[in-house]
């Protein structure tokens, strides 16, 4: 069995979860082994979740006993993903004054070095 990580973006329903969706706080969303439906990739989007786990027999899937490893690997830029987009809603109707720019700039490059430490 293999593994691979997708965008929500480029799946559509009757894709097999090959790892448990999780909330922010660890919770179980979505279960392994759960047969996406279209209702379920509305609940992701609306939580902002960019990128799942699916099986799949493509070459250029990752071994299922890789994925916890690759997942750790990969995380940082999952969660600083999820940050820029918080700060871009946050600051998208102030981003014209040159000021709160550069306060986007800031928080956007503390994000990075958060998210990567």
């Amino acid at each position: 069995m293999k593994i691979l990580k997708v965008a929500i973006s480029n799946i559509g329903p009757g894709v097999i979860l090959g790892k448990d969706v999780l909330t922010n706080d660890g919770q179980v969303l979505l279960g392994n082994g759960t047969t996406v439906a279209q209702k379920h990739l509305d609940i992701l989007k609306r939580r902002e979740i960019e990128e799942i786990f699916i099986i799949s027999n493509e070459d250029d899937a990752i071994d299922a006993g890789n994925d916890d490893i690759t997942n750790k690997q990969e995380e940082p830029v999952s969660n600083r993903s999820r940050v820029v987009k918080k700060l871009e809603r946050v600051f998208s109707k102030v981003i014209d004054n040159e000021d709160m720019k550069k306060l986007f700039d800031l928080a956007e490059s503390k994000a990075e070095q958060i998210t990567i430490n």
